[in-house]
This record gives structure tokens, sequence and C-alpha cells, in this order.
């Protein structure tokens, strides 16, 4: 069938992440004034994050990484089967799922964090097996898939 888009929500670790610098910053000032604009940047900054929209297109043979900053088109990646090493699926937090997508280049991976819908995992599956590339699941991985249905 047709080439499928599945999308992913923001991610409130990486958030956090990003943020921390900016939380050691309000806390090391003391007037108001600081506190007030850096209060303002932290939530203008979580806003933004948190409205970032991820998707994910399986076409053939090449994976298309789009990320949206409101109408913002701030991400175009086309990972061609060639530039994809191997692909492993992880649990994320209690039911969550994670597709690792390791690229050519040793520190270049993708994490495709609880992507909807969750047949998602299953094409990137179908597609990993269609192009050769090796996958591995870990067992807490198998077990979920087997507790909640594919579709």
């Amino acid at each position: 069938g047709g080439n499928m888009r599945y999308f992913g929500r923001a991610n409130w670790g990486f958030s956090v992440i990003f943020l921390y610098p900016i939380i050691s910053i309000i806390f090391n000032k003391e007037p108001f004034v600081y506190l007030l604009l850096s209060s303002i940047i932290l939530v203008l900054a979580l806003v933004a994050i948190l409205n970032v929209k991820k998707s994910v297109t399986i076409e053939e043979s090449k994976l298309i990484y789009d990320a949206h900053l409101f109408r913002l088109h701030i991400i175009h990646i086309e990972l061609p089967t060639s530039d994809i090493r191997s692909i492993e699926f992880h649990l994320a937090g209690w039911f969550g799922r994670n597709a690792k997508v390791k690229g050519k280049y040793k520190r270049f991976h993708y994490h495709f964090i609880n992507f909807k819908p969750l047949e998602f995992y299953n094409e990137l599956e179908q597609f990993a097996i269609r192009n050769n590339i090796p996958y591995k699941k870990t067992k807490e991985y198998t077990t979920i898939e087997k507790m909640v249905p594919r579709s």
C-alpha cells in the first residue's frame, strides 16, 4: 500500500535536559528582573519544545524524518537503507516503545519513542526485513508486544 506517516509527540525528558542549564542560571542570580526574565524564557522554551511535531514516513527503501515547530518545517532527514546500520526495539518507560535506528556514523542514532499509531513499530520491523537490515528486540519489548495488540 501507500506510504504511511507516523507521528511522535514531544519528549518531556528531552525538555528537562534542554532546560536544565537555563534553570541553574535562574537560581544563581538574585535580582527579581533576572527571575522574571528567565521565567519567561523558560516558559517560551517549554512551549516551543512541546510543540515540535515529529513524523516518520516509511517508504520502500528509505525512512523520512520530519519535524515541525508550529508551521515551521525545521528538520527534514532522508535515511536510505545504505545509511542504516541496525534497528533496536526497546521499551520506553513501562509500556512505551522506542525504536533506535542506528546510523552509519557511530554516534548518529535516531530514537522514535511512542510513535502513533502503534503499527509503526511493526512496519519498521517489516522495513528492516525487506531491506536486510539487522534488527533486535529486547526481551521486555517482546513481552509488551504480546500483551498489546499490534494495531
